[in-house]
């Protein structure tokens, strides 16, 4: 059960985990139209102009601009399902939907039978009441997310326990919501963690690495993410072959606002795996992209790291395992190659798999939170997916596929890196979120 705001009628939910939400730190086309980049304040003060990702944000914005009570698209038992504050939707509304999905990367949506759900607000509705009520919200408070969601056409907020939960209740009141507006379930406090254990002579999604100066006995491995290359600078569709790189979470480097060249171990130092050259960008509150009450944002928890030229890397491929339970060593099984980009990722009701040097390749699980704002220390992680996926501490930066065996899919296809999590949940940055915050430089997905 959930607490609603806007009436008198509220009643508790309870998810915690066993130890709480981990932080357990990763690609898609860039999208059709600029976007004015917004000023990034890095560690050192100096200020550049960054990209912004297009993000299912943006793309759901888009369609409720267009659409009048269109709420979200999400998959249920096999079909595609339409959410709107309607009790029908006209044909336009389904084939503008299937245009979008073409558009977007995802055929294998665009095939699919659909249906409508009816829910209690829209899409624009939503956006506009989560404008008014994160500035209460954002800072403190012992929430831990925000966001819409569009299956129950309602707010979501996260907290940490039950006085946040009387918090945000308090913060929310003067707004005076409307009526089964917002939902708060409390899901446990996040923490930042550190992280296949073995040697590796070819370094792949899902294998362990570790920070320096962090020793076997510092329980501060990581996973490696996606696996790939620069972009070749004369020819952006292709990889430049010469200079090879991989993901793990931001979170994993000494400081998540500016590159410090840090050296990563595989499985530990002093065998030096690669060397940290790029950070996802963060942005200073309060000014676009953040909202008022963010000391800082940012779209994905990801950093890239350049390998070394002594070490194997395959790019586009990620370890086999199978679940298992820290402190074992997930068994390395093989290799599986991952194909296939969009601009959306996945939506709500799809399967996803990871492969992470703790818990090994978990799932598939559905995802059932699309975008939500996730807090990590004083930085925001804008427009996050969430799924029912194991992780542990370690997996952090793993990669995150939709399982492989539906339409179009005959590979595991990149939907992202986990960034937190519970014992039975994940948090992860979307692929297109990757990509694009990191200036489409890097080949990490095709």
């Amino acid at each position: 059960m959930c607490r609603f705001r806007g009436t008198q009628r509220l009643t508790r939910h309870v998810a915690a985990a066993a130890f709480g939400l981990l932080l357990v730190a990763a690609c898609a086309d860039p999208p059709s139209a600029a976007l004015s980049p917004p000023t990034q304040v890095g560690g050192n003060g100096s200020v550049v102009q960054s990209p912004i990702p297009f993000t299912l944000q943006d793309a759901y914005r888009d369609l409720a601009s267009r659409l009048g009570e269109f709420t979200g698209v999400s998959l249920q038992d096999g079909d595609v399902v339409v959410s709107a504050a309607s009790d029908a939707v006209s044909l336009e509304t389904f084939l503008e939907v299937r245009r979008w999905l073409r558009a977007s990367g995802r055929p294998d949506l665009a095939v699919k039978l659909m249906r409508h759900r009816r829910v209690p607000y829209n899409y624009r509705t939503l956006d506009s009441l989560l404008g008014r009520l994160l500035p209460r919200i954002a800072s403190g408070n012992g929430v831990n997310a925000v966001g819409i969601d569009e299956v129950a056409g309602r707010i979501l907020i996260h907290v940490d326990d039950a006085l946040g939960l009387s918090a945000v209740e308090s913060s929310l009141l003067p707004l005076e919501l409307p009526e089964n507006s917002v939902a708060i379930q409390i899901t446990g406090r996040i923490t930042d963690v550190q992280g296949l254990q073995g040697q590796h002579s070819m370094l792949r999604g899902g294998v362990q690495i570790n920070r320096q100066p962090l020793l076997p006995e510092h329980f501060g491995a990581c996973s490696i993410g996606f696996v790939g290359w620069f972009t070749d600078s004369l020819q952006p569709s292709q990889p430049d072959l010469n200079r090879r790189v991989l993901t793990t979470a931001s979170h994993c480097t000494t400081d998540q606002k500016k590159v410090r060249s840090d050296l990563f171990g595989q499985p530990y130092m002093p065998r030096v795996a690669a060397v940290e050259i790029d950070e996802a960008p963060v942005y200073k509150g309060p000014f676009a992209p953040c909202s008022q009450g963010m000391a800082y944002c940012r779209f994905a928890d990801v950093a890239v790291l350049r390998v070394v030229d002594s070490i194997g890397s395959g790019g586009g491929s990620a370890a086999v395992s199978q679940p298992t339970v820290d402190p074992n060593n997930p068994p390395f099984l093989g290799v599986q190659a991952y194909t296939g980009s969009s601009v959306i990722g996945a939506i709500v009701g799809e399967h996803v798999i990871k492969v992470g040097r703790t818990t090994g390749q978990t799932g598939p699980g559905p995802i059932d939170l699309s975008c939500m704002n996730t807090m990590s220390g004083d930085i925001h992680n804008l427009c996050q997916q969430h799924a029912v996926v194991t992780v542990d501490f370690g997996d952090s930066g793993a990669p995150v596929f939709i399982a492989a065996g539906s339409p179009f899919v005959p590979n595991p296809r990149p939907a992202g890196v986990v960034i937190q999590g519970t014992t039975n949940s994940m948090w992860f940055s979307p692929a297109g979120a990757v990509v694009g915050t990191l200036g489409w430089k890097y080949f990490l997905v095709w």
